[in-house]
């Protein structure tokens, strides 16, 4: 009765073992360590960066590689670093399920503190406010071994060196930088008894494969020769690494067959064989071909693409172009009676074309020392962003010293359609453009207007609810519940980032619209552009009420009350 008791335990224990990476099994939670003796005050700069950098490893966790590591901050001691490493054979379900638990319960475990470290069967999550990237660290550490011994200590010790051995080879050798590996090593012992060794290894993926070695040697000295090279099991888990072997399948992979079975009908058997794997070669090769073939195909097409664009954007620039002689008859050889205003970087006048186009052109100085070029990119880029807030850029005109740029002419009624921060704060400055711009991307991504947004019993600027989003680390809140489905967290967060970057106080600060569509279109990071806080409206009013209001609002009026945003070349 006793002997059955423990096989039937033995048999428990394996079962769940075996499959404990189904998707219904929830993490099974091994240690945490509170590593630092420092902590945070609440509501701090490094929490904020702690909870954004949190936040963005959840949204990360069902990577391919199924690791992720970052940093967020700018002040050197408000610095959050952190990683999570799930096991190489966990299912994506899994991997975010573990991630997502890690993030809750690190929280709760290691509350203000600047550095911890939490563990699962499945997954590992750490953080620290120093940087530990590509470091090789040892401690904390746990270790586990089975309490059963094998029963031929000697050769199964040599099993054991020989397997991890073959662990490290496949490791240095795997290209996909997973830096993870398995393997199953069968006995041949003298006796009768035989035994499979299935063993895993796993660094994180921060370090080189020379790092990786290293640890994990650290690793293979805890069994070799030490305790427990004669267990039927063990593991140790360090920070950067970890290792750990079995009598039965503990993984998910499943190893090919090493070498194929020998033959047992001679030469005939042989022969089919070699035909077999020839034929197998045969069709891989082709497979290869056919796949290479499609890639070739496909980077021609995209070849293409891009000169036809190329081709497009020149073809752009000079449909924009107007003729010095059209644009000086329209405006009546810039007649002062034709004169709207004057700007920073010119002067307004109203025209009209010989097809009765009513058009404003602004007259350009000659202070940006920009190149014709970069004068010709910049108007290409600008006559792109097309929306119902921007004043619409028809063309320009380059003749000699003269830089003209052609609007479409609005007549004289309320701007609020066009200039968000003059309608709302009685300011302009040369990047307003860029202001509507942002306050468009904060619209798009929020699913609300500016001019009537409420936020819970009270009245709130969207602008101001933006920025105390971002600062809280939650800017994923921001998003229009209808679109949560629809976009990868990063895309949005980049899009709330640029947008709150358009509407800073300090114009100064705003990018340009060329800098924009450069972080639109590329794989910027972004981590250094720090949001200020933009013009609130309710603070810029108070700020009025307490100063000569009339001062404030002094902005040059223009003859027919018209007004033209900057978009000349910066």
């Amino acid at each position: 009765m006793l002997s059955f008791n423990i096989i039937s335990k033995v048999f428990v224990i394996f079962f769940f073992l075996k499959f404990n990476l189904t998707p219904e099994a929830a993490p099974i939670f091994l240690y945490q360590d509170c590593t630092n003796t420092t902590s945070f005050t609440p509501n701090s700069t490094f929490q904020r960066n702690l909870n954004f950098l949190l936040s963005s490893l959840s949204s990360n966790s069902t990577r391919e590689n199924r690791f992720y590591n970052l940093s967020v901050g700018i002040d050197p001691e408000n610095i959050a670093y952190g990683l999570f490493l799930c096991r190489g054979d966990a299912p994506k379900e899994i991997c975010q399920d573990c991630v997502g638990t890690a993030v809750k319960d690190i929280v709760q475990h290691c509350p203000n503190d600047r550095a911890a470290i939490i563990t699962y069967e499945e997954c590992m999550l750490r953080y620290s406010n120093e940087n530990f990237f590509g470091r090789v660290e040892l401690k904390p550490a746990l270790q586990q071994t089975n309490v059963l011994n094998v029963s031929q200590q000697g050769e199964f010790r040599e099993l054991l060196e020989k397997t991890t051995l073959n662990i490290t080879a496949m490791i240095a050798n795997d290209r996909s930088g997973r830096l993870f590996a398995t393997e199953e090593s069968p006995s041949d012992f003298s006796s009768n008894a035989s035994l499979t060794i299935y063993a895993l290894g796993q660094c994180t993926q921060d370090l080189s494969v020379a790092a990786c070695n290293e640890c994990l040697a650290d690793a293979f000295s805890y069994f070799l020769p030490g305790c427990c090279g004669v267990r039927e099991g063990a593991r140790i888990i360090f920070p950067s690494c970890n290792f750990r072997y079995e009598l039965y399948p503990f993984y998910n992979v499943t190893s090919a067959p090493r070498f194929l079975p020998p033959p047992r009908k001679g030469n005939k058997s042989s022969g089919k064989i070699v035909g077999v794997i020839a034929a197998i070669v045969a069709f891989v090769g082709l497979l290869i071909a056919v796949f290479c073939f499609l890639k070739w195909k496909r980077r021609q097409r995209n070849k293409d693409i891009e000169e036809q664009t190329a081709v497009n954007d020149i073809t752009t620039v000079e449909s924009l172009q107007f003729d010095f002689g059209t644009i000086e008859a329209a405006t009546n050889k810039f007649s002062y009676k034709n004169k709207l205003g004057e700007g920073g970087f010119g002067e307004v006048y109203k025209g009209i074309l010989p097809s009765g186009h009513e058009i404003a052109v602004k007259r350009l100085s000659g202070r940006s020392g920009q190149g014709d070029k970069e004068f010709k990119n910049e108007v290409a880029v600008v006559a792109k962003l097309q929306h119902r807030n921007l004043v619409r850029l028809l063309g320009f005109c380059l003749e000699g010293v003269e830089r003209l740029l052609v609007y479409e002419y609005v007549p004289n009624r309320s701007l609020d359609r066009f200039l968000f921060e003059y309608a709302m704060h009685g300011q302009f400055s040369v990047k307003s453009d860029v202001y509507s711009f942002g306050v468009s991307v904060l619209e798009t991504v929020s699913g609300k207007r500016t001019n009537n947004f409420r936020q819970g019993d009270g009245y709130e600027d969207m602008l101001t609810y933006s920025w105390k989003l971002w600062s809280d680390g939650a800017p994923l809140e921001l998003l229009d519940p209808t679109l949560r489905d629809s976009y990868s967290g990063d895309e949005v967060v980049k899009c709330i980032q640029i947008g709150l970057l358009c509407v800073q106080e300090d114009p100064s600060k705003r990018p340009t619209m060329t800098t924009i569509v450069l972080m639109l279109n590329s794989h910027i990071d972004l981590a250094s552009e720090e949001p200020q806080r933009p013009v609130s409206f309710f603070h810029y009013n108070e700020f009025i009420d307490s100063k000569n209001q009339s001062r404030l609002l002094s902005i040059p009026s223009s003859m027919n009350g018209i007004s033209i945003s900057e978009t000349f070349p910066r």
